[in-house]
Protein backbone atom coordinates (compact mmCIF):
# COMPACT_ATOMS: atom_id res chain seq x y z
CA UNK A 1 0.00 0.00 0.00
CA UNK A 2 1.11 3.61 -1.41
CA UNK A 3 2.45 6.10 1.83
CA UNK A 4 0.88 9.34 0.64
CA UNK A 5 2.86 12.10 1.09
CA UNK A 6 0.72 14.78 0.13
CA UNK A 7 -2.76 15.42 -1.46
CA UNK A 8 -4.65 13.96 -4.42
CA UNK A 9 -6.48 16.68 -6.10
CA UNK A 10 -9.17 16.30 -9.06
CA UNK A 11 -9.98 19.19 -11.08
CA UNK A 12 -13.44 19.31 -11.92
CA UNK A 13 -14.17 20.68 -15.76
CA UNK A 14 -15.58 23.89 -14.06
CA UNK A 15 -19.60 24.86 -13.68
CA UNK A 16 -19.46 28.61 -14.81
CA UNK A 17 -23.46 28.95 -14.54
CA UNK A 18 -26.66 27.17 -13.30
CA UNK A 19 -27.42 26.51 -16.31
CA UNK A 20 -24.37 25.48 -18.13
CA UNK A 21 -24.62 21.98 -19.46
CA UNK A 22 -21.31 20.96 -21.03
CA UNK A 23 -18.48 22.55 -22.71
CA UNK A 24 -15.29 21.13 -24.43
CA UNK A 25 -11.66 21.30 -23.61
CA UNK A 26 -9.53 22.80 -26.83
CA UNK A 27 -6.40 22.63 -25.50
CA UNK A 28 -4.30 21.65 -22.43
CA UNK A 29 -1.15 23.93 -22.19
CA UNK A 30 0.65 21.61 -19.68
CA UNK A 31 1.44 17.64 -20.16
CA UNK A 32 1.37 14.47 -17.89
CA UNK A 33 3.68 14.52 -15.10
CA UNK A 34 4.60 18.07 -15.64
CA UNK A 35 5.06 20.21 -12.49
CA UNK A 36 2.41 23.18 -12.57
CA UNK A 37 2.86 26.11 -10.28
CA UNK A 38 0.57 28.67 -9.00
CA UNK A 39 -1.05 31.15 -12.02
CA UNK A 40 0.72 28.60 -14.27
CA UNK A 41 -2.35 28.44 -17.74
CA UNK A 42 -3.60 25.07 -17.66
CA UNK A 43 -6.21 24.41 -20.61
CA UNK A 44 -8.53 26.32 -22.78
CA UNK A 45 -12.16 24.81 -22.71
CA UNK A 46 -15.02 26.02 -24.55
CA UNK A 47 -19.00 26.99 -23.41
CA UNK A 48 -22.04 28.26 -24.78
CA UNK A 49 -22.30 31.96 -24.06
CA UNK A 50 -22.52 32.45 -20.15
CA UNK A 51 -24.87 35.62 -21.78
CA UNK A 52 -27.70 35.25 -23.45
CA UNK A 53 -28.29 37.13 -26.76
CA UNK A 54 -30.72 37.84 -29.39
CA UNK A 55 -28.20 37.94 -32.16
CA UNK A 56 -25.93 34.46 -33.05
CA UNK A 57 -24.85 31.89 -30.88
CA UNK A 58 -21.99 32.63 -29.32
CA UNK A 59 -19.32 30.88 -27.53
CA UNK A 60 -16.63 31.68 -24.20
CA UNK A 61 -13.14 30.53 -24.60
CA UNK A 62 -12.88 30.10 -20.92
CA UNK A 63 -8.72 30.15 -20.05
CA UNK A 64 -7.76 28.10 -16.50
CA UNK A 65 -5.26 28.60 -14.17
CA UNK A 66 -4.37 26.42 -11.59
CA UNK A 67 -3.88 28.10 -7.91
CA UNK A 68 -1.80 25.91 -6.29
CA UNK A 69 1.83 24.46 -7.16
CA UNK A 70 1.10 20.97 -7.76
CA UNK A 71 1.95 17.99 -10.19
CA UNK A 72 -0.03 16.77 -13.18
CA UNK A 73 -1.11 12.88 -12.75
CA UNK A 74 -3.47 12.70 -16.05
CA UNK A 75 -5.16 14.54 -18.32
CA UNK A 76 -8.71 14.07 -19.46
CA UNK A 77 -9.13 13.87 -23.64
CA UNK A 78 -9.83 17.17 -25.53
CA UNK A 79 -13.81 15.65 -26.52
CA UNK A 80 -16.75 17.57 -26.60
CA UNK A 81 -19.77 17.43 -24.39
CA UNK A 82 -18.13 17.44 -20.78
CA UNK A 83 -20.57 17.68 -17.94
CA UNK A 84 -19.59 20.31 -15.43
CA UNK A 85 -18.14 18.65 -11.84
CA UNK A 86 -16.64 15.88 -13.97
CA UNK A 87 -12.88 15.08 -13.16
CA UNK A 88 -10.67 16.17 -16.45
CA UNK A 89 -7.31 15.93 -14.28
CA UNK A 90 -5.70 14.52 -11.17
CA UNK A 91 -2.79 16.60 -9.17
CA UNK A 92 -0.88 16.00 -6.64
CA UNK A 93 1.11 18.00 -4.38
CA UNK A 94 4.21 15.64 -4.07
CA UNK A 95 5.96 14.35 -6.97
CA UNK A 96 6.83 11.31 -4.93
CA UNK A 97 2.89 10.52 -5.21
CA UNK A 98 2.44 10.95 -9.12
CA UNK A 99 3.10 7.54 -10.24
CA UNK A 100 0.69 5.92 -7.81
CA UNK A 101 -1.94 8.41 -8.76
CA UNK A 102 -2.05 7.78 -12.25
CA UNK A 103 -2.99 4.31 -11.43
CA UNK A 104 -6.34 5.46 -9.66
CA UNK A 105 -9.57 5.19 -12.24
CA UNK A 106 -11.88 8.05 -11.35
CA UNK A 107 -14.04 7.27 -14.15
CA UNK A 108 -16.86 6.36 -12.25
CA UNK A 109 -16.84 9.98 -10.35
CA UNK A 110 -19.56 12.21 -12.68
CA UNK A 111 -19.53 15.31 -10.68
CA UNK A 112 -16.08 16.55 -8.27
CA UNK A 113 -18.63 19.01 -6.83
CA UNK A 114 -20.29 15.84 -5.13
CA UNK A 115 -16.95 14.29 -4.42
CA UNK A 116 -18.01 12.69 -0.86
CA UNK A 117 -20.96 11.00 -2.74
CA UNK A 118 -19.20 8.64 -4.88
CA UNK A 119 -16.14 8.38 -2.54
CA UNK A 120 -17.66 7.76 1.32
CA UNK A 121 -17.48 4.07 2.19
CA UNK A 122 -15.49 3.32 -1.13
CA UNK A 123 -12.60 1.22 -0.22
CA UNK A 124 -10.80 2.37 -3.18
CA UNK A 125 -10.52 5.44 -1.89
CA UNK A 126 -10.61 4.55 1.97
CA UNK A 127 -6.38 5.63 2.16
CA UNK A 128 -6.10 8.36 -0.38
CA UNK A 129 -6.31 11.98 0.66
CA UNK A 130 -8.54 13.07 -1.94
CA UNK A 131 -9.75 17.04 -2.12
CA UNK A 132 -10.71 19.53 -5.16
CA UNK A 133 -7.71 21.70 -7.07
CA UNK A 134 -8.01 25.16 -6.95
CA UNK A 135 -8.68 27.23 -10.17
CA UNK A 136 -9.70 30.79 -11.70
CA UNK A 137 -11.33 31.25 -15.12
CA UNK A 138 -10.97 33.93 -17.76
CA UNK A 139 -13.37 34.59 -20.67
CA UNK A 140 -12.97 35.84 -23.73
CA UNK A 141 -16.36 35.97 -26.19
CA UNK A 142 -16.10 34.74 -29.69
CA UNK A 143 -19.13 34.33 -32.44
CA UNK A 144 -19.74 30.29 -33.53
CA UNK A 145 -17.54 29.82 -36.57
CA UNK A 146 -15.15 32.88 -35.85
CA UNK A 147 -11.35 32.47 -34.58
Amino acid sequence: MHKWRGMVKLLPFPRLSPTMSSGKIIAWHKTVHEQVKSYDLLLDLEVKSLIKTDDNEKYSVMQIEIMEDMHLCTLSAMKDDIKPGTPIAVLCDEESDVQEASKIDFSHIKDCYELEKYTNGNPIYSNIPLSLAMWQAYATERQLGCS
